[in-house]
């Protein structure tokens, strides 16, 4: 994915890069310095989305939002939440929403 994305990249610097989907600030980082201007994030949050049951992968999309959002503007980037917080799990009980700035 980053060598493909890096490829792309090189082709035209202007055209606008959507990549993903990652969960943590590490893979927002990776992807935003490998030419992504908007990074999708989650990992079975979708309603369709069959990730979580079949293989027990997947994060709470709220809290992925959060840190994956916070680390893309310390770049000047953006995220893109792939799936919605519908359910009590998707919310991270451990911390309250960041406040809108």
């Amino acid at each position: 994915m980053i060598s493909a994305l890096k490829l792309v990249r090189d082709l035209d610097p202007r055209v606008p890069i959507v990549a993903g989907n990652v969960v943590a600030a590490a893979g927002v980082r990776d992807l935003i310095e490998a030419g992504a201007d908007i990074v999708k994030v989650g990992v079975g949050p979708g309603a369709m989305c069959t990730t979580r049951m079949m293989t027990g992968v997947g994060r709470p999309q709220f809290s992925a939002v959060l840190e994956c959002a916070a680390e893309a503007r310390k770049y000047g980037k953006h995220v893109w939440a792939d799936g919605g917080v519908r359910h009590p799990a998707t919310w991270p009980w451990h911390s309250p929403p960041a406040r809108p700035t």
